[in-house]
Order: C-alpha cells, then structure tokens, then sequence
C-alpha cells in the first residue's frame, strides 16, 4: 500500500485472529496511513504470520485476504477480516467475498488450493529468518529497488509515535546520505 516511488517501508507481520494485531489496526495504522503512507512517504507491506497454534482461524483468514488479493481485493478484505475479529470462521469468508463483490467460484476455488498455503508460509519463513516469533512485529527500513534493507525491528504493537520518531530518524539518513544505525 502507497507510493511504488517512496523510499521507506514498513512491514508488517500479522495475525488476523491476533488480539494486539487488531489494536494496532484500529488504533495505530490509521494515523500511520494518513501521515506517512498516504503522503507518499512509506509503502505499508503486509506479509502473514499466522500463529496456528493458539489461533486456529488465523490460517484461514490469511487465505481469505491472499484469495481477495488474487483478484484485486487484498487491502477491503484485509479490512473486512479485522472489523469482523471476533467471528473469524469458515463461514465469514464466503460472504466477505460476497459482500466484497469477488468472483465467489474463483474465490471458493483458491480458498481450496493447497499452493495458496504456500504463498503464507513463505512470509512465515522470512519472519523466521529475521528473528521474528509473534505478532504484530514491524520492519522499517530503506527501499532500494525491490530490496528493503532492515534499519528498525519492532516486536509488539508500537504507538504512532514510535513509528513517526523511527520513520523520522530514517528520513534524516536518506535526507543527508547517511547510513543508518541498525538495532
């Protein structure tokens, strides 16, 4: 979400069926979205990191979200899974998918395709590769190309200001051509 030009990221991995995931989409992302990714500052990357084992719908919400997104519809459904947190189930993605006017044949098709699976643990493995357990946990960085180099890792739900403080910090090093310091 944002900018394909800005020069930031933030990446965020997530949980639909996470209590402090849900908190930071209502409470954090919205002024995180207006300040600095609809301006054109950061691109807002989501990537799946269900923990299956104490939430059992977190699997199949990312395959709801990743089945929207097949056709256009990631960021709706996206939004439709978190506003509907507490009735996460096999029976919440079909009419999301109704509702958000998806092609329900296609969308019933890919929620059933084994390599969708695929695509979400490919995100579990790059957040294992980054140290990252649990949810929400938050890269920034800089983005060169298609590559985004790691300055900040955050774990848990930061506050705005948080992220406008690292946001600006890393905004000063592009600013003067610095490296920035990595934590």
């Amino acid at each position: 979400m944002g900018n394909a030009q800005a020069k930031l990221g933030i990446v965020e991995f997530s949980d639909y069926q996470c209590p402090y995931c849900r908190g930071f989409h209502d409470q954090v992302f919205p002024r995180l979205k207006k300040e600095y990714v609809d301006t054109g500052i950061a691109q807002f990357i989501h990537k799946d990191l269900p923990l299956k084992s104490i939430h059992p719908q977190a699997l199949p919400a990312a395959l709801a979200a990743s089945c929207a997104g097949a056709q256009q519809r990631f960021w709706p459904m996206h939004e439709a899974l978190y506003a509907n947190h507490g009735r996460l189930g096999p029976g919440l993605y079909p009419q999301l998918g109704h509702e958000l006017g998806l092609d329900e044949a296609k969308f019933t098709a890919c929620l059933g395709d084994a390599s969708r699976e695929q695509v979400i643990m490919r995100d579990v493995v790059e957040a294992r590769g980054l140290g990252i357990t649990g949810t929400p946990s938050f890269v920034i960085g800089k983005i060169q190309g298609d590559v985004l180099t790691v300055v900040r890792l955050a774990k848990g739900a930061p506050s705005f200001e948080v992220f406008a403080q690292e946001i600006e910090k890393l905004r000063k090093t592009l600013d003067s051509g610095a490296t920035p310091q990595t934590k």
